[in-house]
């Protein structure tokens, strides 16, 4: 077995954090670095929290060339405008806060609760 050592930087190239897996000896160069791009695309890298994939790595092997591997980076407007849409998508799925009610909010529904009485009531 042969450890891959991966060390992560942030978009403005700072040192982060590291991680390792295992590969097989037989696991040819292009297939482990085919690996660790998954790993980074799916969030599914060694070391960080589920869902992390805005690092760049820094793929180290015995008797390979180090290589580095980008992470897929949203300038900053398209940040704002999917983190937008993650809101409205939120808003959309959104309940009255009535525990006793809790019906779901038609979207654009303006208020927290679905009418007066449960904001009365939850008072």
């Amino acid at each position: 077995m042969k450890t891959v050592k991966l060390s992560y930087f942030k978009e403005s190239g700072k040192y982060y954090s590291e991680g390792a897996f295992s590969v097989a000896d037989t696991e040819l160069f292009h297939e482990t670095v085919d690996r660790a791009r998954g790993l980074l695309n799916t969030g599914k890298l060694p070391g960080l929290v589920p869902g992390a994939c805005e690092y760049h790595v820094l793929l180290q092997m015995e008797g390979a060339p180090p290589q580095l591997l980008m992470a897929r980076l949203l300038v900053p407007e398209a940040r704002k405008q999917t983190r937008r849409e993650d809101l409205k998508a939120e808003m959309r799925t959104r309940n009255c806060l009535n525990e006793a009610c809790g019906a779901p909010l038609p979207e654009g529904h303006p208020g927290l609760y679905c009418d007066t009485m449960c904001a009365q009531e939850d008072a």
